[in-house]
């Protein structure tokens, strides 16, 4: 928001999804485990394929969960960085894969000052605002790039700082794998707008 705005909106973390994937235990090693050693024990086949077939997924999960986010490129800049009150800035969020493994899924979040409107709110192309947060998601193939133009309405004039953004990663599965906050600071100005004397 403008640099007058209270300070601790702006220390807030965009996206609580760095800390859900540091904290998340995966259990699935220990229960492949023991259903191959049930399964060994007690001569049900079944119980060792489906013990082996939990631990190649909680393998998979683990690349995607060390490696997802490694080599991925992110940038933020706007187009163009100072504007006139009551005008347009374009956002342009640009995310690059540049590894062999695809991100099935991979979400971006940052806060967004009231003052910048979407005039998309409805969220097309992968983009959606929620609670004053602006969320990107994307599919990315290995070394694919895609770039995606917002445009914000600027309501009032004022100085934003834009921060850290929250990046979250998944799975073939589906399942939250990686998670952090990067730092890519941004300061869009909104100027008066004067008129004739």
């Amino acid at each position: 928001g403008p640099v007058d705005e209270d300070p601790y909106e702006q220390d807030r973390d965009p996206s609580l999804a760095a800390a859900i994937a540091a904290s998340e235990v995966d259990l699935r090693p220990v229960l492949g485990g023991l259903l191959i050693l049930t399964g060994g024990l007690l001569g049900i086949s079944i119980l060792v394929v489906f013990g082996l077939v939990v631990l190649v997924l909680a393998w998979l999960r683990a690349i995607w969960a060390t490696r997802a986010l490694r080599r991925l490129r992110v940038e933020r800049r706007f187009e163009p960085d100072r504007v006139m009150c009551g005008d347009d800035a374009h956002l342009v969020v640009t995310a690059w894969n540049r590894k062999l493994l695809p991100l099935p899924w991979l979400r971006a979040e940052e806060p967004l000052p009231a003052e910048l409107r979407p005039e998309d709110s409805g969220g097309g192309r992968g983009s959606a605002i929620s609670s004053r947060s602006l969320v990107n998601g994307w599919t990315l193939g290995p070394y694919e790039r895609v770039v995606r133009r917002i445009d914000l309405h600027a309501d009032r004039r004022g100085v934003y700082r834009f921060e850290s953004i929250g990046l979250s990663a998944g799975d073939l599965l589906g399942e939250l794998g990686a998670g952090e906050d990067r730092r890519l600071p941004a300061t869009p100005i909104v100027r008066p707008r004067t008129g004739p004397v």
